[in-house]
């Protein structure tokens, strides 16, 4: 199985939200800031506000479906990403499985703690 994402981007130029997948996130994040991606090209630069490790590709394709047909899902997954408090970010899925395929791991002032 090979590791596959969901991300959230910001626009840095109009401030508007981008979501998407991918196995390569390093890479897919400079080919949307090299203009490299049509349906983002006028809006780069962009910042990786948060993602999602999954287990495999047809979980990240999944997940972001969900994400992009459920308004409400998706207000969540912002509202969690941009929380004031705390930055998520996700941790190592072949360390510590978790039953729906991806581990969220709670990053605050340096400290990580899994939550899950």
């Amino acid at each position: 199985m090979k590791t596959s994402f969901v991300y959230l981007l910001r626009s840095m130029k109009d401030g508007k939200f981008y979501l998407g997948w991918t196995t390569d996130l390093k890479r897919r994040l400079e080919e949307h800031n090299a203009g490299l991606t049509r349906s983002t090209k006028s809006r780069r630069p962009f910042e990786l506000i948060h993602y999602e490790a999954h287990l495999s590709p047809e979980l990240a394709k999944k997940r972001e479906r969900t994400l992009k047909r459920c308004p409400r899902m998706l207000y969540l997954f912002k509202k969690r990403a941009l929380n004031k408090g705390a930055k998520e970010v996700v941790g190592d899925p072949t360390t510590s499985p978790k039953k729906r395929g991806f581990i969220r791991t709670l990053v605050s002032e340096g400290t990580k703690e899994v939550v899950g």
